[in-house]
Protein backbone atom coordinates (compact mmCIF):
# COMPACT_ATOMS: atom_id res chain seq x y z
CA UNK A 1 0.00 0.00 0.00
CA UNK A 2 1.52 3.13 -1.10
CA UNK A 3 0.83 5.81 1.96
CA UNK A 4 2.24 9.07 1.32
CA UNK A 5 3.30 10.95 4.16
CA UNK A 6 3.13 15.18 5.02
CA UNK A 7 5.71 16.60 2.54
CA UNK A 8 5.18 20.43 1.56
CA UNK A 9 4.93 20.52 -2.51
CA UNK A 10 7.33 23.38 -3.95
CA UNK A 11 4.86 23.08 -7.35
CA UNK A 12 1.72 23.30 -5.60
CA UNK A 13 -0.64 20.73 -5.17
CA UNK A 14 -4.78 20.23 -6.55
CA UNK A 15 -6.50 18.84 -3.68
CA UNK A 16 -9.65 17.12 -2.99
CA UNK A 17 -10.66 16.51 1.03
CA UNK A 18 -13.14 13.86 1.88
CA UNK A 19 -13.40 9.87 3.51
CA UNK A 20 -14.19 8.56 -0.58
CA UNK A 21 -15.78 5.63 0.69
CA UNK A 22 -16.48 3.44 -2.45
CA UNK A 23 -14.47 6.12 -4.33
CA UNK A 24 -18.47 6.28 -6.01
CA UNK A 25 -19.84 8.62 -8.95
CA UNK A 26 -20.27 11.71 -6.47
CA UNK A 27 -16.65 11.33 -5.78
CA UNK A 28 -15.56 11.00 -9.37
CA UNK A 29 -17.47 13.61 -10.80
CA UNK A 30 -15.66 16.09 -8.46
CA UNK A 31 -11.86 14.20 -8.62
CA UNK A 32 -12.49 14.34 -13.11
CA UNK A 33 -12.63 18.07 -11.99
CA UNK A 34 -9.59 18.13 -10.38
CA UNK A 35 -7.91 16.48 -13.08
CA UNK A 36 -9.19 18.31 -16.20
CA UNK A 37 -8.19 21.39 -14.53
CA UNK A 38 -4.97 19.79 -13.89
CA UNK A 39 -4.02 19.36 -17.65
CA UNK A 40 -1.03 20.79 -18.69
CA UNK A 41 0.05 22.47 -15.28
CA UNK A 42 2.63 21.77 -13.13
CA UNK A 43 0.59 20.67 -10.10
CA UNK A 44 0.48 17.27 -7.97
CA UNK A 45 -2.85 15.99 -7.76
CA UNK A 46 -3.89 14.90 -4.42
CA UNK A 47 -6.40 13.64 -1.98
CA UNK A 48 -6.68 14.25 1.68
CA UNK A 49 -8.71 11.70 3.56
CA UNK A 50 -8.91 10.74 7.08
CA UNK A 51 -8.64 7.46 8.98
CA UNK A 52 -10.59 6.03 11.18
CA UNK A 53 -13.74 7.18 9.70
CA UNK A 54 -14.78 9.79 11.34
CA UNK A 55 -18.06 8.74 12.53
CA UNK A 56 -16.13 5.89 14.27
CA UNK A 57 -14.71 8.58 16.74
CA UNK A 58 -17.59 10.68 17.30
CA UNK A 59 -20.36 8.21 17.41
CA UNK A 60 -18.56 4.71 17.33
CA UNK A 61 -22.23 2.86 17.86
CA UNK A 62 -23.41 3.85 14.66
CA UNK A 63 -20.42 3.72 12.52
CA UNK A 64 -20.77 2.47 9.18
CA UNK A 65 -19.49 -0.80 7.76
CA UNK A 66 -17.20 0.95 5.15
CA UNK A 67 -17.74 -0.05 1.69
CA UNK A 68 -13.79 0.29 1.15
CA UNK A 69 -10.77 -0.33 3.22
CA UNK A 70 -8.15 2.24 3.31
CA UNK A 71 -5.96 -0.02 1.29
CA UNK A 72 -8.60 -0.73 -1.08
CA UNK A 73 -9.77 3.01 -1.57
CA UNK A 74 -6.08 4.03 -2.35
CA UNK A 75 -5.87 1.53 -4.81
CA UNK A 76 -8.84 2.98 -6.31
CA UNK A 77 -7.87 6.95 -5.96
CA UNK A 78 -4.43 6.39 -7.92
CA UNK A 79 -6.00 4.17 -10.61
CA UNK A 80 -7.96 7.27 -11.21
CA UNK A 81 -5.18 9.01 -11.44
CA UNK A 82 -4.60 10.45 -8.16
CA UNK A 83 -0.67 10.95 -7.49
CA UNK A 84 -0.90 11.40 -3.72
CA UNK A 85 -3.11 10.25 -0.98
CA UNK A 86 -2.76 12.10 2.40
CA UNK A 87 -3.86 10.24 5.33
CA UNK A 88 -4.73 12.37 8.19
CA UNK A 89 -5.26 10.54 11.67
CA UNK A 90 -9.11 11.40 12.90
CA UNK A 91 -9.37 12.31 16.12
CA UNK A 92 -11.98 14.52 18.07
CA UNK A 93 -9.52 17.30 18.18
CA UNK A 94 -9.27 17.43 14.83
CA UNK A 95 -13.19 17.14 14.81
CA UNK A 96 -13.46 20.81 16.42
CA UNK A 97 -10.75 22.52 14.21
CA UNK A 98 -11.83 25.83 12.49
CA UNK A 99 -11.51 25.89 9.18
CA UNK A 100 -8.91 28.91 9.72
CA UNK A 101 -6.62 26.61 12.00
CA UNK A 102 -7.06 23.61 9.31
CA UNK A 103 -5.63 26.09 6.56
CA UNK A 104 -3.25 27.39 8.86
CA UNK A 105 -1.66 23.83 10.04
CA UNK A 106 -3.22 21.56 7.28
CA UNK A 107 -3.26 23.13 4.13
CA UNK A 108 -0.87 26.02 4.65
CA UNK A 109 2.28 23.99 7.11
CA UNK A 110 2.25 20.56 6.04
CA UNK A 111 1.07 21.16 2.22
CA UNK A 112 0.62 24.09 -0.33
CA UNK A 113 -2.39 24.39 -1.95
CA UNK A 114 -3.03 26.07 -4.83
CA UNK A 115 -6.96 24.72 -5.71
CA UNK A 116 -9.06 22.88 -3.55
CA UNK A 117 -11.75 20.35 -5.34
CA UNK A 118 -15.18 19.48 -2.63
CA UNK A 119 -18.53 18.50 -2.84
CA UNK A 120 -21.07 21.18 -2.59
CA UNK A 121 -22.23 19.38 1.06
CA UNK A 122 -18.38 19.80 2.55
CA UNK A 123 -17.50 20.67 5.83
CA UNK A 124 -14.83 21.45 8.17
CA UNK A 125 -15.27 20.61 11.56
CA UNK A 126 -18.85 21.51 13.67
CA UNK A 127 -20.94 22.29 10.51
CA UNK A 128 -21.81 25.41 11.89
CA UNK A 129 -18.67 26.55 11.95
CA UNK A 130 -16.98 25.26 8.89
CA UNK A 131 -19.76 25.12 5.89
CA UNK A 132 -19.01 25.37 2.84
CA UNK A 133 -19.52 29.23 2.42
CA UNK A 134 -17.09 29.91 5.29
CA UNK A 135 -14.77 27.65 3.92
CA UNK A 136 -14.91 29.28 0.57
CA UNK A 137 -14.04 32.91 2.33
CA UNK A 138 -11.56 31.44 4.78
CA UNK A 139 -9.59 29.98 1.67
CA UNK A 140 -9.95 32.75 -0.83
CA UNK A 141 -8.36 35.02 2.32
CA UNK A 142 -5.31 32.60 1.70
CA UNK A 143 -4.61 33.11 -1.62
CA UNK A 144 -6.60 29.20 -2.06
CA UNK A 145 -9.18 28.82 -5.14
CA UNK A 146 -12.13 26.58 -4.31
CA UNK A 147 -13.76 24.70 -6.49
CA UNK A 148 -17.51 23.90 -5.19
CA UNK A 149 -18.91 20.66 -7.56
CA UNK A 150 -22.88 19.76 -7.88
CA UNK A 151 -23.99 16.87 -6.21
CA UNK A 152 -24.17 13.91 -8.43
CA UNK A 153 -27.60 12.84 -8.52
CA UNK A 154 -29.04 9.09 -9.96
CA UNK A 155 -33.36 10.11 -10.23
CA UNK A 156 -33.32 12.85 -8.70
CA UNK A 157 -31.56 12.03 -5.50
CA UNK A 158 -27.69 12.63 -4.51
CA UNK A 159 -25.40 9.58 -4.97
CA UNK A 160 -24.00 7.90 -1.46
CA UNK A 161 -22.14 5.62 -0.03
CA UNK A 162 -24.89 5.24 2.30
CA UNK A 163 -27.61 4.70 -0.47
CA UNK A 164 -24.72 2.22 -2.10
CA UNK A 165 -24.14 0.30 1.05
CA UNK A 166 -27.73 -0.66 1.65
CA UNK A 167 -27.55 -2.11 -1.99
CA UNK A 168 -24.35 -3.93 -1.66
CA UNK A 169 -26.17 -5.71 2.00
CA UNK A 170 -29.83 -6.06 0.32
CA UNK A 171 -27.48 -8.53 -2.80
CA UNK A 172 -28.46 -5.51 -5.50
CA UNK A 173 -25.15 -5.39 -6.98
CA UNK A 174 -26.75 -3.97 -10.63
CA UNK A 175 -28.65 -0.87 -8.43
CA UNK A 176 -24.96 -0.52 -6.39
CA UNK A 177 -22.68 -0.51 -9.83
CA UNK A 178 -24.89 2.21 -10.90
CA UNK A 179 -23.93 5.05 -8.21
CA UNK A 180 -20.74 3.32 -8.19
CA UNK A 181 -20.41 3.84 -11.96
CA UNK A 182 -18.31 0.57 -11.91
CA UNK A 183 -18.54 -2.88 -10.95
CA UNK A 184 -18.71 -3.51 -6.56
CA UNK A 185 -15.37 -5.18 -5.55
CA UNK A 186 -14.14 -6.35 -2.62
CA UNK A 187 -10.00 -6.94 -1.79
CA UNK A 188 -8.77 -9.53 0.47
CA UNK A 189 -6.37 -11.88 0.92
CA UNK A 190 -6.33 -15.95 0.22
CA UNK A 191 -6.09 -18.05 3.42
CA UNK A 192 -6.62 -21.71 3.87
CA UNK A 193 -9.13 -23.50 4.43
CA UNK A 194 -11.06 -26.88 4.29
CA UNK A 195 -10.55 -28.27 1.13
CA UNK A 196 -13.75 -29.00 0.69
CA UNK A 197 -14.07 -27.29 -3.01
CA UNK A 198 -11.03 -29.56 -4.29
CA UNK A 199 -12.57 -32.61 -2.01
CA UNK A 200 -15.91 -32.58 -4.42
CA UNK A 201 -14.02 -31.30 -8.12
CA UNK A 202 -14.12 -27.74 -7.68
CA UNK A 203 -11.47 -26.04 -5.82
CA UNK A 204 -11.95 -22.49 -4.16
CA UNK A 205 -10.13 -19.78 -2.79
CA UNK A 206 -10.78 -18.89 0.96
CA UNK A 207 -11.34 -15.44 1.04
CA UNK A 208 -10.22 -12.95 4.60
CA UNK A 209 -11.66 -9.59 3.13
CA UNK A 210 -9.87 -5.78 4.10
CA UNK A 211 -13.82 -4.50 3.12
CA UNK A 212 -16.08 -4.12 6.17
CA UNK A 213 -19.54 -4.38 4.40
CA UNK A 214 -20.24 -8.00 2.25
CA UNK A 215 -22.74 -8.47 -0.04
CA UNK A 216 -25.94 -10.76 0.68
CA UNK A 217 -25.35 -14.45 1.35
CA UNK A 218 -25.73 -16.50 -1.91
CA UNK A 219 -23.68 -17.65 -5.43
CA UNK A 220 -22.73 -14.63 -7.77
CA UNK A 221 -20.70 -14.63 -10.68
CA UNK A 222 -17.29 -12.76 -10.37
CA UNK A 223 -14.68 -11.49 -12.61
CA UNK A 224 -10.98 -12.04 -10.50
CA UNK A 225 -7.97 -9.49 -10.72
CA UNK A 226 -4.72 -11.96 -9.58
CA UNK A 227 -1.55 -10.70 -10.47
CA UNK A 228 -2.67 -7.76 -13.18
CA UNK A 229 -4.79 -10.95 -14.86
CA UNK A 230 -8.23 -11.35 -15.42
CA UNK A 231 -10.37 -14.54 -14.81
CA UNK A 232 -13.71 -15.65 -14.38
CA UNK A 233 -15.34 -17.29 -11.44
CA UNK A 234 -18.08 -17.99 -8.88
CA UNK A 235 -18.07 -17.23 -5.48
CA UNK A 236 -20.03 -18.19 -2.66
CA UNK A 237 -20.66 -16.35 0.53
CA UNK A 238 -22.63 -18.47 3.35
CA UNK A 239 -22.49 -21.03 6.08
CA UNK A 240 -21.77 -24.00 3.76
CA UNK A 241 -25.08 -25.97 4.36
CA UNK A 242 -24.21 -29.02 2.47
CA UNK A 243 -21.04 -29.53 3.74
CA UNK A 244 -22.05 -28.25 7.64
CA UNK A 245 -20.16 -25.40 7.67
CA UNK A 246 -19.68 -23.49 11.24
CA UNK A 247 -19.07 -20.25 10.18
CA UNK A 248 -19.58 -17.82 7.31
CA UNK A 249 -16.94 -17.77 4.68
CA UNK A 250 -16.22 -16.42 1.44
CA UNK A 251 -15.08 -18.88 -1.41
CA UNK A 252 -13.95 -18.24 -5.06
CA UNK A 253 -14.05 -20.87 -7.69
CA UNK A 254 -11.50 -19.22 -10.22
CA UNK A 255 -12.62 -21.14 -13.71
CA UNK A 256 -10.09 -23.50 -14.97
CA UNK A 257 -7.20 -22.03 -12.53
CA UNK A 258 -5.09 -24.25 -10.91
CA UNK A 259 -2.39 -22.27 -9.03
CA UNK A 260 -1.54 -22.33 -5.81
CA UNK A 261 -2.17 -18.58 -4.42
CA UNK A 262 -2.06 -18.67 -0.62
CA UNK A 263 -0.93 -15.39 0.61
CA UNK A 264 -2.03 -13.88 -2.34
CA UNK A 265 -3.96 -10.64 -2.62
CA UNK A 266 -7.17 -10.78 -5.04
CA UNK A 267 -9.79 -8.36 -6.53
CA UNK A 268 -13.44 -10.05 -6.48
CA UNK A 269 -15.62 -7.70 -8.79
CA UNK A 270 -19.56 -8.89 -8.52
CA UNK A 271 -21.38 -9.35 -12.05
CA UNK A 272 -24.46 -10.95 -11.20
CA UNK A 273 -26.51 -12.44 -7.98
CA UNK A 274 -26.96 -15.96 -9.20
CA UNK A 275 -28.98 -17.48 -6.14
CA UNK A 276 -29.26 -17.89 -2.48
CA UNK A 277 -26.92 -20.80 -1.03
CA UNK A 278 -28.80 -23.24 -0.27
CA UNK A 279 -28.89 -26.95 1.22
CA UNK A 280 -28.38 -30.17 -0.56
CA UNK A 281 -29.65 -33.76 0.60
CA UNK A 282 -26.38 -34.84 -1.33
CA UNK A 283 -22.89 -34.00 -2.51
CA UNK A 284 -23.93 -35.19 -6.05
CA UNK A 285 -27.02 -32.54 -5.88
CA UNK A 286 -24.39 -29.81 -4.88
CA UNK A 287 -21.93 -30.64 -8.10
CA UNK A 288 -24.87 -30.57 -10.65
CA UNK A 289 -25.82 -26.97 -9.20
CA UNK A 290 -22.35 -25.63 -9.29
CA UNK A 291 -22.01 -27.31 -12.98
CA UNK A 292 -25.33 -24.95 -13.66
CA UNK A 293 -23.43 -22.16 -11.91
CA UNK A 294 -20.29 -22.53 -14.18
CA UNK A 295 -22.27 -22.47 -17.12
CA UNK A 296 -23.85 -19.33 -16.64
CA UNK A 297 -20.63 -17.81 -15.32
CA UNK A 298 -19.03 -18.50 -18.64
CA UNK A 299 -21.80 -17.42 -20.79
CA UNK A 300 -22.42 -14.04 -18.40
CA UNK A 301 -21.76 -11.23 -20.67
CA UNK A 302 -21.17 -7.66 -19.46
CA UNK A 303 -20.24 -3.87 -20.58
CA UNK A 304 -20.12 -1.85 -17.07
CA UNK A 305 -16.13 -1.21 -16.76
CA UNK A 306 -14.55 -3.13 -13.83
CA UNK A 307 -12.22 0.32 -13.17
CA UNK A 308 -12.87 3.68 -12.80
Amino acid sequence: MKRIKFNKNKKGIFLSIGNFDGVHLGHQKILKELLKKAVNKDVEKAVLTFYPHPVKVLSPKKTPHLLTSLRHKMNMLFDIGIDNVYVLEFNKKLSKITPDDFIEHVVKDRLNVSELFVGENFAIGDKEKGNIKKIEQSFKENGIKVNVIKNRKIKGKSVSSTRIRENVLAGKIKEAEKLLGKKYSILGTVIRGEGIGRKIGFPTANIEPYNEIIPLLGVYIVKVLLNEKWYKGLVNIGYRPTVKGKKKTIEVHILNFENDIYGKDIEIFFLKRLRMEKHFKHIDNLRIQIKKDIKKALAFNDTVPFRD
